[in-house]
């Protein structure tokens, strides 16, 4: 992450379009306030900050700027649920496993995303991919020629493990 000046501070808060808007989010019986939208540069949902012709997440920006150093391996993650919020108050250190069971706590997960999710078409290869997760790292079961070679040897290799 870039280290900015005070003046580059002033810039991030000043003119990132920040909407303060938003609604008020309530997590752990506590209020913390509203949501700070990103107005500027979005990509998935996220905010970005350009500094030097580099584009940042405008929501770890905000983190290091209120925080400071964010450690290395770790995840800035949204109490809020919302990718485009950069208040301060809304964000939070962890790590991939406590992001993830912070979405699972809050009912994001959908556990039944159906018997065919980890199969995917790769246009590169011209192959079928099966894949799963299991204890948050991912198991490739393989490459097939068809969809229903890919989605056999992954309920197969589900159900064996």
């Amino acid at each position: 992450m870039p280290t900015l000046s005070e003046f580059e501070k002033a810039k991030f808060w000043q003119y990132s379009q920040i909407d303060k808007s938003t609604k008020i989010i309530r997590d752990s019986n506590k209020w913390f306030g509203h949501c700070w939208n990103w107005k500027g540069h979005k990509k998935k949902g996220y905010g970005y900050f350009s500094f030097h012709q580099i584009l940042y997440r405008a929501h770890r920006i905000s983190y290091e700027i209120v925080y400071g150093e964010i450690p290395e391996g770790k995840l800035i993650c949204h109490k809020c649920d919302n990718p485009a919020c950069v208040n301060p108050h809304h964000l939070f250190l962890g790590t991939a496993k406590e992001n993830t069971h912070d979405m699972i706590r809050k009912g994001r997960l959908k556990k039944n995303r159906g018997e065919n999710k980890g199969v995917s078409y790769r246009k590169e290869t011209g192959k079928w991919r099966a894949r799963y997760m299991r204890d948050y790292k991912t198991i490739l079961v393989g490459q097939f020629d068809t969809r229903e070679q890919a989605v056999e040897a992954l309920q197969r290799s589900r159900n064996t493990t």
